[in-house]
C-alpha cells in the first residue's frame, strides 16, 4: 500500500504538534490557587527512597509544604500540619514537606548535605510526623529524568513556609506563605476549608 505525500506530511505534522504540545516544560508553573500539583521526583529523608510523592497521593486531598532547611519557623509549621492531618484523618488527607534551601527567591536542593538530612530525620522523630519530609534527589535515573519534570521547571514557589492544599482532583484550593503574625489564623482557615469537605 502506497501512502500519498500529503498523507505522510499530515502524519508528520500531527506527530510534531503532539511532541511540542506534550512537552512538560510548556505547561505553566504551579504557583497557587487554581493550579495543580505537578509530578516530580523526591527523596524521602528517612527511608532514602526516590519516587513521585504527588503520584503516590494521587486521588487524595494533599497538603504540600515547602520550606528552607534553616528556617526554624518551618519546623513549627510542620507540627501544625501534623495537627491538621490528625484532625482530618477520616477524610483521607495526606501531606508531605519538601525541604531545600532558598537562595533569594529560588528554591535549591540540598546537594548532598548529609548533616541537613540528619537534621530533618531528627525533626520527623521529634515532631512525631506521620507524613514524609522529603528533599530533591542529587541524582535520578534516566527513566525518572525522562518521565518527570524537574521541580524547578514545574513549580514557582519563592518563599519558605509556603503551604499548598489540593483536593482529590489535584487542584490547589489553598496557597499561602505562613507568617509569624498570621500563622494561627492561616491554619484555622485551612482547617475550616477541610471541615467543609
Amino acid at each position: 500500500m502506497k501512502l500519498s505525500n500529503r498523507f505522510v506530511s499530515l502524519l508528520l505534522c500531527l506527530f510534531v504538534a503532539g511532541m511540542v504540545g506534550g512537552c512538560r516544560s510548556n505547561k505553566p508553573k504551579t504557583k497557587g490557587v487554581g493550579d495543580t500539583l505537578r509530578a516530580f521526583i523526591i527523596q524521602d529523608c528517612v527511608s532514602g527512597q526516590k519516587y513521585c510523592q504527588v503520584c503516590a497521593y494521587s486521588g487524595k486531598p494533599t497538603i504540600m509544604a515547602i520550606g528552607d532547611v534553616n528556617d526554624d519557623k518551618f519546623v513549627t509549621d510542620l507540627g501544625a500540619i501534623q495537627k491538621v492531618i490528625s484532625s482530618s484523618a477520616s477524610q483521607g488527607l495526606t501531606a508531605f514537606a519538601l525541604v531545600g534551601s532558598f537562595k533569594g527567591d529560588e528554591f535549591a536542593k540540598l546537594g548532598g548535605d548529609k548533616s541537613s538530612v540528619e537534621k530533618l530525620k531528627k525533626v520527623v522523630n521529634a515532631q512525631k510526623l506521620s507524613f514524609p519530609v522529603v528533599v530533591l534527589p542529587d541524582e535520578m535515573s534516566d527513566a525518572q529524568k525522562q518521565n518527570y519534570a524537574s521541580y524547578s521547571s514545574a513549580y514557582d514557589i519563592k518563599q519558605s513556609r509556603t503551604i499548598l492544599y489540593a483536593g482529590a482532583d489535584n487542584k490547589i484550593q489553598f496557597a499561602e506563605v505562613i507568617t509569624d503574625t498570621s500563622s494561627t489564623a492561616q491554619f484555622e482557615k485551612l482547617n475550616q476549608m477541610l471541615s467543609q469537605k
